[in-house]
């Protein structure tokens, strides 16, 4: 029987087929030459990652939120094809969000747990970031805002006429002035982090730098310029380790699990070659 199969013509043109197959296949990639993942990060695609941000927080992104964004499109991209690579989406049928964070669990796994901490490391890792513990500092102000749109090249002069007739005006005289603010005019008692929420990062570093007791500014934000009038400062305060002991131990062991993720992510990454669009095509202004 085996006999008269290898005499079949049918057979020996199958085998020869396949010969073939496996050596164009060896000769198609050149010597030396790797396969190697490409993501594109163009125009369109941070324009996609703006139109997002501005849907959830009613706002545009300022330059480090956009940085932050496209960071974490290409997290969320390479761990969505590494879990692709590995199977993780067979017959299971979910978003690719999904299945990014299913490879990071996976991920996480395989390097390990955190071991439980000392109090000796607790103390000394609270010595390090004690700041992180604080009651953070507080401020009281107010603001008149100038809206880039409405006001386009003559914003900055505006801003700074503003600023004279604000610097000689009382507080109550502000009523009417610039234009209507996207947010509340007052904020009392916010942190910096609130701060940033409402109006970027930017904004908020610049604004608790600013002194309190008279009228400062402009400082931007996605919206436009602001003037801002810094009414009270509460400054932050430190705690002992004893009143924050559960805290500084969680925050040990999450700090712990973001390196071990990070880790893993590095060495993920090596495998891709990212291509970003030239300085031209990426200026946002």
């Amino acid at each position: 029987m085996l006999r008269l199969l290898i005499r079949e013509p049918l057979i020996h043109f199958v085998i020869i087929g396949g010969l073939l197959f496996a050596a164009y296949s060896m000769l198609a990639q050149a010597p030396g030459e790797e396969a190697v993942n490409r993501i594109m990060v163009d125009t369109g695609l941070i324009d996609r990652l703006e139109r997002d941000f501005v849907r959830q927080w009613r706002r545009p992104p300022d330059d480090l939120e956009r940085e932050g964004l496209i960071q974490e499109y290409l997290r969320e991209e390479i761990l969505y094809r590494e879990a692709l690579a590995r199977g993780l989406d067979r017959n299971d049928a979910v978003v690719r969000q999904r299945l990014a964070r299913k490879m990071e669990a996976f991920a996480i796994i395989d390097a390990g747990v955190p071991a439980e901490p000392t109090e000796t490391e607790l103390r000394a890792y609270f010595a390090q970031h004690v700041e992180r513990f604080a009651t953070p500092e507080q401020i009281s102000f107010t603001h008149v805002f100038l809206a880039r749109d409405s006001r386009g090249d003559d914003l900055a002069a505006d801003a700074r006429t503003l600023l004279g007739e604000l610097r000689a005006a009382a507080v109550s005289d502000i009523d009417g002035l610039g234009d209507a603010p996207p947010t509340r005019p007052s904020y009392e008692g916010t942190t910096q982090r609130e701060a940033a929420r409402q109006f970027g990062r930017t904004f908020a570093e610049r604004l608790f730098e600013l002194p309190a007791g008279s009228w400062q500014g402009p400082v931007e934000s996605g919206f436009g310029l602001h003037l801002v009038l810094i009414i009270t400062r509460t400054p932050s305060r430190d705690p002992e380790f004893e009143q924050v002991a559960f805290e500084v131990r969680s925050d040990y062991l999450e700090n712990r699990r973001r390196e071990l993720r990070s880790a893993v992510f590095t060495e993920m990454r090596r495998n891709y070659a990212i291509e970003m669009p030239a300085p031209d095509q990426a200026d946002r202004q």
